[in-house]
């Protein structure tokens, strides 16, 4: 099934403050890296519904998946979405350094859920 993948704003802000942090490192890290996400974004179109759930979904009303994706240099990273319907809803980026979000932390899409 091919989905529409939906990064919403907050996943935007992780993208941001990840990219950012990376710039002031490596430049050319931060553009590596850019590219990755790009390319789980990607592959989220094509295959969301063969993703694992996320840790936080024992926490929350609505099951909640997540994608592992990593770097050349092999830090992690997890991104969290929804799927609904025939869309993907991105929700949050997280670092393998970073703690389980809480279930405040979750927004969810405005569309109703089924």
């Amino acid at each position: 099934m091919k989905y529409l993948v939906v990064v919403l704003p907050q996943a935007h802000e992780d993208v941001e403050i990840i990219v950012s942090w990376l710039l002031q490192r490596s430049p050319t890290g931060a553009t590596a890296w850019y590219r990755r996400w790009c390319a789980m974004l990607n592959e989220l179109s094509r295959s969301a519904d063969r993703c694992v759930e996320a840790p936080e979904s024992a926490d929350h009303s609505q099951q909640l998946h997540q994608l592992q994706f990593k770097t050349r240099r092999g830090h992690h990273y997890r991104v969290i979405f929804v799927i609904q319907n025939s869309k993907v809803y991105v929700l949050h980026v997280r670092g393998s350094g970073q703690d389980l979000l809480s279930p405040d932390e979750i927004r969810h899409p405005d569309e109703p859920l089924n």
